[in-house]
């Protein structure tokens, strides 16, 4: 079925809550996919009531469950427990989840592990062929996912701004977005590429295809501030001069 000339996807109950007196119910976590997986995963919402939750107060706690691959219109649980962290990105057939206390992992479409990461201040991830580029604090890093070892990394320029956020990494170029301006970094060198973008506000973001580099910001004082642009690969590879 078509509509605005897009195809709709099948949609299904992907995750059943039980309800919300269930002792512990269950929601939608985070999704990440790429042109042929698509992964989330799901989480159980500890309630008061539940005598599991004794001792913890009358807040509840929330926990990860589950991490699902959609294979057609099913659902496959391919990580239970630990391994079901939030997936923040897909490329090609392997999976980057984020666990507790800045663990980066890497899994296969099937759930099992490649490589895992042990960083105890990352803050966002990305992975592009062997390269797993990680923003740790205000350093860009490189880590060899063949190896497990460090290559390159470069510092970041925040000043007194938000935590940098590595949004996507292609062909050697990574985009983070560092409050509402988006940088294009180099991973061979660390050259960086600011996007001179007039009259622009947040949130921004940025996400490079091998086309080329989407991104969108806000224009502040209109009626219409969502923006939406597309530099062809070539321009971005220019931009480095």
């Amino acid at each position: 079925m078509a509509f605005g000339g897009l195809r709709k996807f099948p949609a299904f109950y992907a995750v059943p809550n039980g309800g919300e007196r269930a002792p512990a119910p269950r929601f939608l976590g985070p999704a990440a996919g790429g042109a042929r997986l698509l992964v989330f995963n799901s989480y159980r919402l500890c309630q008061w009531w539940n005598p599991d939750c004794d001792g913890q107060g009358d807040e509840p706690r929330v926990f990860a469950e589950r991490l699902w691959r959609i294979a057609g219109d099913r659902l496959v649980a391919i990580g239970k427990g630990p391994s079901s962290y939030e997936p923040v990105d897909v490329d090609g057939n392997r999976i980057v989840v984020a666990m507790a206390r800045g663990t980066v992992r890497v899994l296969d479409a099937r759930g099992r592990l490649v490589r895992s990461f042990s960083f105890r201040d990352a803050t966002s991830a990305q992975l592009s062929g062997n390269d797993l580029v990680v923003v740790r604090d205000d350093t860009l890093e490189v880590w060899d996912l063949a190896t497990g070892q460090r290559r390159p990394s470069y510092p970041l320029e925040r000043g007194f701004g938000p935590v940098p956020v590595v949004e996507d990494a292609e062909q050697g170029i990574a985009t983070v977005v560092i409050g509402v301006a988006i940088h294009l970094i180099r991973l061979a060198d660390g050259k960086d590429v600011v996007l001179d973008i007039p009259n622009q506000a947040g949130p921004s973001h940025a996400e490079l295809e091998p086309s080329g580099l989407f991104y969108s910001w806000n224009e502040p004082y209109t009626r219409k501030p969502g923006r939406l642009a597309f530099l062809p690969w070539e321009d971005v590879v220019a931009a480095f001069g």
